[in-house]
C-alpha cells in the first residue's frame, strides 16, 4: 500500500518491525523522500535524465535493518554503522529504544545518468530543505550508488528533545563515501 504517489512501506522492509513508533519514523521519511523526488524531476535536475522523456525515479534499497540484516551487510564486504539510522530507534542486539537512530533510507536512482552530481545539486540548490528533513544526507559508492537519507530529529521529537539529541551526538550532515562506508568524509565542494 503507498503511502505517498511513489513510496509503500514495503520498500523499508518493515516485515517484523510492527511497532507504531518504526511505522511513524517509516512515514516520515517517505514523506520527505517524496519531496526529493519530485524537486529532482524539475529545473536543473532535468539534465540528468538519461530518458528526457521518463522522470527520475526512486528506489528504496535499503530501510529499515535487523541484526541480521547488519550482519549479511558485513559479510558482503560492507562497512554498516552499528548506530545507523536504519535501525529506526529499536537497537539490533538489544531490542531495546535507541533513541539517537531516527530512521534512514537508501535511496537507488533510475533514468539519472550522474547519482554524485545530482547530490551535489540538490544540495547546492535546496539545502535549507535538506537540512531541516534529513539529519543526514550521504552519498555512498561501493559495487554501485546510492543516496543515504536519515529522518531528522526535529521531525521524529519535540523540539526541546531534538535540540538535545542534535547537542549530543553530531556528526556530518552532508557527507560522502567512496568504500562502503569504511571512511566518511565531508566533500570538500560543500565546506
Amino acid at each position: 500500500m503507498y503511502k505517498t504517489k511513489n513510496f509503500s512501506e514495503s520498500e523499508f522492509g518493515i516485515g517484523e518491525h510492527s511497532k507504531l513508533d518504526v511505522r511513524l519514523r517509516c512515514f516520515v521519511l517517505m514523506s520527505s523522500l517524496q519531496r526529493v523526488r519530485n524537486v529532482v524531476n524539475t529545473g536543473k535536475f532535468l539534465k540528468f535524465r538519461i530518458d528526457p522523456k521518463k522522470e527520475i525515479s526512486m528506489r528504496i534499497s535499503s530501510g529499515v535493518r535487523t541484526s541480521q540484516d547488519y550482519d549479511r551487510l558485513v559479510s558482503q564486504g560492507y562497512y554498516p554503522s552499528k548506530t545507523s539510522d536504519h535501525f529506526f530507534g529499536i537497537h539490533p542486539t538489544t531490542r531495546q529504544p535507541y533513541p539517537q537512530s531516527t530512521g534512514a533510507g537508501d535511496v537507488k536512482f533510475g533514468n539519472c545518468n550522474d547519482v554524485y552530481e545530482l547530490f551535489k545539486l540538490l544540495v547546492e540548490e535546496v539545502p535549507m530543505f535538506l537540512h531541516q528533513s534529513f539529519k543526514q544526507v550521504i552519498y555512498e559508492k561501493m559495487n554501485s550508488e546510492w543516496l543515504h537519507f536519515g529522518n531528522s530529529y526535529h521531525a521524529v521529537y519535540s523540539e526541546v528533545i531534538a535540540d538535545d539529541l542534535y547537542e549530543k551526538y553530531q556528526g556530518g550532515h552532508i557527507l560522502e563515501t567512496f568504500n562502503g562506508g569504511r571512511n566518511y568524509a565531508v566533500p570538500s565542494w560543500s565546506k
